[in-house]
């Protein structure tokens, strides 16, 4: 016949200690990650927003013959076209253009730290987004 050995009984003080500890992963671990997983994808978008006005800044500019307004309103577009609120790129700086040489535009986007749906943006930073064209030597011939 086997022989069964009692262990011996806790007397009770860890009791509810796994309740504790799932509580603190949830809000030290799980919930900080979660609020990260909903801001990343808004610093991918608006990244590759500012990069897509920024080329498409300095072809406005390339095709109006250097027409500042031309490029705003392009930078503009593309913010819209991004369904991103207003103000958040902006032109922020153009090299000088001369017939045959490069230039760099640059555009700003305003990134959030935090987005929660429901309660907006909370701090930021902006990032830099450029562009180089070249100026041709046959674009005084364009129409």
């Amino acid at each position: 016949m086997m022989s069964t050995t009692a262990l011996p009984q806790s007397e009770g003080a860890e009791r509810g200690a796994a309740a504790i500890e799932v509580g603190l992963i949830m809000a030290f671990i799980l919930i900080p990650v979660m609020m990260l997983m909903l801001v990343v994808p808004t610093w991918i978008e608006r990244q590759t927003a500012g990069r897509d006005a920024a080329s498409e800044a300095a072809r406005a500019l390339v095709l109006s013959k250097g027409d500042l307004a031309a490029a705003q309103s392009v930078v503009a577009t593309v913010e819209r076209g991004y369904e991103l609120p207003a103000g958040t790129i902006s032109l922020s700086s153009v090299s000088p253009l001369a017939v045959g040489e490069q230039f760099t535009v640059v555009v700003t986007v305003r990134q959030p730290a935090l987005a929660l749906p429901g309660l907006g943006q909370l701090a930021g930073w902006t990032y830099d987004a450029e562009h180089v064209e070249y100026f041709g030597e046959y674009s005084e011939l364009m129409p």
